[in-house]
């Protein structure tokens, strides 16, 4: 009995195959978006917490959570400790995300839209969803009460940004390495 012949990928759907990804450096491209992303949000919530004269306090409180569920009080001192452990977690978790954005993206596999501008439009949709989900979901069952620690608009505007930039950073790369021209 022959072996069967190998699928014909000229009749597979571009939306589900794409020849090209192995030559589009979405690796590199997405770990990048994901620093954006993470760094976006980090810098948001710093300045946040310098106005309230209270440097790191956001990520301290988010350190302290994932280490002991449990948010510090106000008036406990911020410990370096917490605050490298949650940026290894939210700068990894960022890289995550970014590489699924980027390989998305860049290799026109899946996001709907005509244009570059509608795909990456899509997208931050998208990643903006995703990182309400996250964020609000993390808070609801780790602690509630850092809803109110964070401000929920805070929340969301830091994540809204994180998207634009993460979305904005793939598009703008993508065209400079002539993936998809307008």
């Amino acid at each position: 009995m022959a072996s069967p012949e190998p699928a014909d990928r000229s009749r597979t759907s571009s939306a589900h195959y794409d020849p090209n990804v192995q030559e589009v450096p979405w690796v590199f491209e997405g770990v990048v978006a994901g620093f954006v992303g993470a760094a976006a949000i980090a810098i948001y919530f710093f300045a946040l917490d310098l106005i309230a004269g209270r440097p790191l306090a956001t990520p301290n409180a988010l350190g302290a959570v994932l280490a002991s569920g449990a948010v510090p009080p106000p008036d406990e001192p911020i410990q370096l400790v917490l605050i490298a452990f949650y940026s290894v977690v939210h700068a990894s978790l960022f890289v995550i995300v970014g590489l699924a954005a980027a390989r998305e993206l860049l290799t026109g596999t899946r996001i709907p839209g005509d244009t570059p501008r509608v795909r990456s439009l899509v997208l931050a949709s998208f990643l903006f969803l995703l990182f309400e989900l996250g964020s609000f979901g993390f808070a609801a069952l780790l602690a509630p009460e850092l809803r109110e620690v964070s401000g929920v608009a805070n929340v969301s505007v830091a994540n809204l940004l994180a998207a634009w930039l993460m979305a904005a950073v793939l598009r703008s790369r993508g065209e400079r390495l002539g993936l998809h021209p307008d």
